[in-house]
């Protein structure tokens, strides 16, 4: 909509964005706070875990149980540290 040379828009459009944006950062913090968590491992455990983790999907192991297995390499990783 144009008025008066000004580009109006519908009150929920606007809501809606700054919903997305609220989620963003909300994402953004929880992001910052994993990188944190994660920074204290050594990279060559990551990698560990990534390749546990591909390992877990091809064999067909449940969500539950790869959340349990990797979780225990992650403390286990934490420990070290």
């Amino acid at each position: 909509m144009k008025a008066s040379g000004k580009t109006l828009y519908p009150v929920k459009k606007i809501e809606a964005g700054k919903a997305k944006i609220q989620a963003l950062m909300e994402s953004n913090e929880v992001l910052g706070e994993v990188a944190e968590i994660v920074s204290e491992v050594s990279a060559e455990e990551l990698s560990a875990m990534i390749a546990k983790k591909k390992e877990l999907d091809s064999a067909g192991i449940t969500a539950d149980q790869q959340f349990i297995t990797l979780g225990q390499m992650f403390v286990n990783a934490m420990e070290k540290q």
